[in-house]
């Protein structure tokens, strides 16, 4: 049984995976413009100046990596031209650790975010600025918030529109996981699963035999991996599946 923890602690969560590599894209613009055609202009406007605020703070948190990347740079060029200088690998090292701990400030746009949320809960852009604020909130580990909102944004948000409805209900899968909810995730994750295409539904599959496997379901971790292998034996997670599968027996 440890080695079978150890692989799922190594592995990633689906948040990591999915939501903050795959579809977090699609919070962006293209949402807000995929659904301005369908919304009111003005409301529509309101959450657009607000997601200009999340770019400003984007940019600038790139700008400051930058910046404290070019110093790194430059500190070790000097490095190379100079010899080994132990005041010089002091301050390498400062400015490594500052490049390392350094996050995007979204302290101004996050709640702007969640009280555009809380005053159009019942429309598409008001659920996109729920997933964009649970988003932000997951990062910095405010799991109960996170799950108030995305459990209503998954809940009101219309299965024919794909991107939101996916998107809660992946993040959601994640935050049950973190706070210990297991039963919650695979429930989620079976309900993604009834809509879930071709290329998202090894990843659930995985995850789910991965949840079980935590919960100590032996026979029903199999049995997702199996499906996983049967149905998708090309795709990237059947490896994982595999390695997965031989900690199992």
């Amino acid at each position: 049984m440890a080695r079978i923890l150890g692989y799922l602690v190594g592995n990633t969560k689906l948040a990591v995976s999915l939501v903050v590599g795959l579809f977090l894209v699609f919070i962006g613009y293209f949402a807000i413009d995929q659904y301005m055609a369908s919304q009111e202009q003005e409301v529509m406007a309101s959450l657009a100046e607000i997601d200009e605020i999340y770019q400003d703070e984007l940019e600038s948190f790139n700008e400051q990596k930058q910046k404290l990347q070019d110093q790194i740079d430059q500190l070790k060029s000097k490095q190379d031209a100079a010899g080994k200088d132990d005041s010089a690998g002091s301050e390498l090292a400062a400015l490594e650790a500052s490049l390392a701990a350094l996050k995007p400030d979204h302290s101004n746009s996050k709640p702007k975010f969640r009280a555009f949320y809380e005053k159009h809960t019942g429309v598409a852009s008001g659920q996109l600025a729920g997933i964009r604020y649970s988003a932000l909130a997951f990062q910095e580990r405010e799991l109960e918030s996170v799950k108030t909102v995305l459990s209503d944004v998954h809940a009101k948000a219309d299965p024919k529109d794909l991107i939101l409805w996916l998107q809660s209900g992946l993040l959601l899968v994640s935050v049950h996981e973190d706070l210990g909810e297991l039963d919650q995730a695979i429930t989620t994750i079976d309900g993604l699963l009834t809509k879930a295409g071709s290329e998202l539904e090894p990843r659930l599959l995985l995850t789910k035999g991965r949840i079980l496997a935590l919960k100590d379901d032996k026979e029903a971790a199999l049995a997702v991996l199996d499906q996983l292998l049967d149905k998708h034996k090309l795709s990237q997670e059947a490896e994982n599946a595999q390695s997965l599968k031989a900690l199992l027996y």
